[in-house]
């Protein structure tokens, strides 16, 4: 079992912001996730952008599973990281999930729509991605939201198929 911690990121913090690029772009470079990096532009601007939609919450999950990165990423290799500058424990960017709220006009309420989901390949399948969906359906529930709703890229069977299995 993984130890575990998944936090609301808080995009002020440049250590969230450093593991939300980190994270997406392992995944935007994983054949999962289309196979291409994140563009420069991308990686200097995201946090920031984001941080200027009140509607768009990032959170990130981390571990303290030591683990060897493969070959040519030195950014996790037995490298314990602070998930922010007052955590006096250190732990491994794991994951992460960008939410953007939306509406529904048939229920007229608030929803939340998980934008990007994703593991790195080495914590897949030991339950990082459900940890994450649990913490994003308890605060779309603290935003009163009448449903929680995903994206996925159509070539992705491995997403879906947890998606099914997490009830959507």
């Amino acid at each position: 079992m993984v130890d575990l911690k998944v936090i609301k990121a808080d995009l002020n913090e440049p250590n969230h912001c450093k593991h939300l690029i980190i994270l997406l772009d392992a995944y935007a470079s994983d054949i999962m996730g289309g196979g291409e990096n994140l563009s420069e532009y991308t990686k200097d601007n995201l946090a920031a952008e984001l941080k200027k939609l009140p509607q768009a919450h990032v959170f990130i999950a981390y571990s303290k599973s030591k683990y060897e990165k493969s070959e040519g990423s030195e950014e996790y290799s037995n490298k314990r990281i602070k998930t922010s500058s007052d955590d006096t424990e250190e732990w491994i960017p794991v994951g992460l999930a960008i939410c953007f709220e939306g509406f529904s006009t048939f229920a007229c309420k608030k929803l939340l729509n998980i934008h990007d989901l994703c593991v790195l390949s080495e914590f897949r399948r030991r339950g990082i991605g459900s940890a994450l969906i649990f913490e994003i359906e308890n605060f779309a529930k603290q935003l009163d939201c009448c449903k929680l709703t995903l994206e996925v890229l159509s070539g992705n069977f491995a997403a879906k198929k947890a998606y099914i299995q997490a009830g959507f």
